[in-house]
Formats: C-alpha cells, structure tokens, sequence
C-alpha cells in the first residue's frame, strides 16, 4: 500500500484540490482600496476646513476684543450726543 500524506499547498484551501477564493477576493480588495484616491480629496476639504475655522477662532480671540471696546466707545459717544 502506498502512503499517501496529505500536504497544505498555499494556492488551494484546506481541502486538496479546491482553489482558494478567499485569497484573490482579499488581494483585489486591498488592491482597489489602496489604489483608490477619491477619499484623498474629502480629507484634504475637512483640513482645509478646520485650518479656516481655527484660523477665525484666532482672529476673532485676538482682534474681538478690540472691536467691541471701539463699539462701545463709539456707542457712547453717540448715546452722549444724542442727550
């Protein structure tokens, strides 16, 4: 009788003689979705985004302040000017 052992080939599943199909399916997928770049572009929108909305939060802690003395004063004077 001849001994016949069983080995694993990487290239077919668990079973001798099947074609693996989870392989390919995982490496096309990898391929698509690192080979895809459209989401590249979402991502460069939301920094911009967030570059511009921490930019005006600055702008508006530095230069608020100063802009709502000179409101004030310039409402006073006019609210002296009226009376």
């Amino acid at each position: 009788m001849e001994n016949r052992s069983t080995t694993l080939d990487p290239d077919t599943a668990k079973v001798p003689g099947r074609k693996n199909l989870i392989s390919p399916l995982i490496n096309s997928a990898a391929k698509r979705l690192f080979s895809d770049e459209s989401g590249a572009t979402l991502v460069e929108y939301l920094l911009m985004v967030l570059l511009i909305a921490i930019a005006a939060l600055i702008g508006v802690g530095t230069f608020g302040n100063g802009v709502g003395n000179k409101m004030d004063n310039s409402a006073n004077r006019i609210g002296t000017a009226l009376n």
